[in-house]
């Protein structure tokens, strides 16, 4: 999919690349933890800039997969993996450190079944949700689990609870059901108006809410979730996961390399330029949300800053520039605009920078030739510009020898 014109994002791909990872959690702006096929299992202590491969888990087999990992505060975690395994094909573990300083994982206590994925927004208290209507509850970290009836049969792919008080869980044939605490014991249905699978769900206090799901849909509520609200997203692709970072501002991701942003509550939605068309299965930011991830195939983490409204953005963000000529031969040329720090980044369709060029305050309005890496293969390629250090600008090219 080419988009005509250019859409605002400043995400960068900062990920260990190789197996598609299903889900990313972080303990705060430094300490996380990203997680996928064949058990793979990464850790970061500087936001993501390196990742540390943590072996405890990988296995080449089928259905050895990590499904799901949350952060439960520190440098303590808790993940979900899938096992060859046709009674109970997920085990959940938690993080132990010795007093060398060495993590071990253990299975919690009662921690088997046939889970899809974890929720510990609350840290102490968490859910697991899976096949069949699955659900387990923890108060203590995930170190042990009780099973309960969720009063659906139904698959459930997704949980949230936005205090700790009320609890939502959400799966296939547009399923998604509402208890309160402290036991979690009896299951609210709730009509969502729709039958599509729902895969993610996000509530940022107990009334205002958020769920999407398959072919694009993506549904709002004001009243938790007596009645609910198309939002019109401009997609039809998968939606895997919804992150709020705050009443207004929030975010989605699904297949295709799917990221949509929105600033007002979701009243409306703007693509934001992933650069890649990896499926993206999951969400995590900080709690003030000056940083945000999002993973997805391929070993893909993708990172952003603080979002700025559009409406509090420096009009010189919205200058006129150009990447001619397109398509380019040996020569790419850049016009930017006058007395505005520039940076300029040339990336392949991963998200990955090829070539980097700074302008610094006070450079005059001029065209540039951008400088190149050798042996530029032909293909199309992604020109970002950011301005006075704002939400940068991405514009498509294609590169031909």
């Amino acid at each position: 999919m080419l988009l005509s014109s250019p859409v605002f994002a400043q995400w960068t791909n900062i990920g260990p690349g190789g197996e598609s990872l299903s889900a990313v959690s972080f303990a705060d702006a430094s300490m996380g933890w990203v997680c996928g096929a064949n058990s793979i299992f990464y850790s970061t202590t500087d936001g993501g800039k390196t990742w540390t491969f943590i072996p405890n888990f990988y296995n080449f087999k089928p259905h050895n997969n990590m499904l799901s990992v949350a952060a439960t505060g520190g440098d303590m975690v808790v993940v979900l993996e899938q096992l060859p395994s046709v009674a109970t094909p997920t085990v959940i573990y938690h993080s132990v450190r010795g007093s060398s300083g060495v993590y071990t994982y253990a299975a919690g206590k009662d921690a088997l079944g046939d889970h899809n994925k974890l929720s510990l927004r609350q840290t102490s208290t968490g859910f697991a949700v899976g096949n069949g209507g699955t659900l387990a509850l923890t108060r203590d970290k995930g170190f042990t689990w009780t099973n309960g009836s969720s009063g659906t049969s139904n698959d459930l792919f997704a949980a949230d609870s936005p205090d700790g008080i009320v609890a939502y869980i959400a799966g296939s044939k547009g399923t998604l059901r509402k208890a309160t605490g402290p036991g979690f014991t009896s299951w609210q249905a709730l009509n969502t108006t729709t039958t599509v699978r729902l895969t993610g769900v996000w509530f940022v206090t107990a009334q205002q809410g958020y769920i999407v799901g398959d072919a694009g849909t993506a549904l709002r509520t004001s009243d938790g979730g007596v009645t609910w609200t198309a939002m019109s997203v401009g997609s039809i692709a998968d939606l895997n996961a919804v992150r709020f970072l705050s009443p207004t501002t929030g975010f989605i991701a699904g297949d295709l390399g799917t990221l949509l942003l929105t600033t007002d509550g979701g009243k409306t939605w703007k693509p934001e330029a992933s650069n890649t068309y990896e499926t993206l299965t999951g969400i995590d930011a900080t709690a003030d949300g000056s940083a945000i991830w999002v993973v997805g195939g391929g070993g893909t983490v993708l990172k952003r800053g603080l979002v700025v409204p559009l409406a509090t953005r420096s009009t010189t963000v919205a200058a006129k520039w150009q990447a001619y000529p397109n398509p380019f031969t040996t020569t790419l040329n850049i016009t930017i605009p006058s007395s505005h720090f520039a940076s300029i980044k040339l990336l392949d369709l991963t998200g990955r920078t090829l070539a980097e060029q700074v302008f610094p305050t006070g450079s005059p309005a001029n065209t540039y030739q951008f400088p190149l890496p050798m042996q530029l293969a032909s293909g199309i390629y992604l020109v970002q510009i950011a301005l006075d250090n704002q939400a940068s600008e991405v514009q498509r090219i294609v590169h031909v020898q």
